[in-house]
């Protein structure tokens, strides 16, 4: 006597089907699919994080392409507070020459009094600005060395 099983699979057809000649799509690649996803998905946040990184680095390009080499502006100040100086001295040494020939003491203008207040801020000035340039030409020769 047959089981039960067996009557059944005796009913199904008994012909062989060759599967080689037939095209299964067995989902293989899926998986590559999605981690091929996820890997250009964290190269564009990776992508992003260098433009981030480098975004301050540009701004310090283009900061120090906009500097200037050299600062030249200290000689005309120094040639004018020269002549300046010059004409303090003659000044001051004309009256001290006419304060001889006529024997006597003669009061300084006030004119004379505020040159020379003038004259020793802007000295001052200008021992500010040559430590200034100093400085800048050492921050320079630091960014560009």
């Amino acid at each position: 006597m047959k089981s039960n099983i067996q009557k059944v699979y005796s009913k199904l057809p008994q012909k062989k089907h060759n599967f080689g000649k037939h095209k299964i799509d067995l989902a293989v690649g899926d998986e590559l699919q999605n981690l091929s996803n996820d890997a250009s998905k964290y190269l564009d946040k990776l992508a992003e994080e260098i433009d981030n990184a480098f975004y301050p680095v540009r701004q310090i390009e283009k900061l120090m392409s906009d500097m200037s080499a050299e600062i030249y502006g200290l000689n005309d100040f120094t040639n004018a507070l020269m002549k300046f100086e010059e004409q303090y001295q003659k000044d001051t040494q004309r009256i001290n020459e006419l304060a001889d020939e006529l024997g006597m003491q003669i009061p300084i203008p006030p004119a004379i009094d505020e040159a020379l207040k003038n004259l020793e801020r802007l000295q001052m000035f200008e021992q500010g600005a040559r430590d200034d340039i100093n400085e800048y030409n050492n921050y320079i020769k630091m960014l560009f060395n």
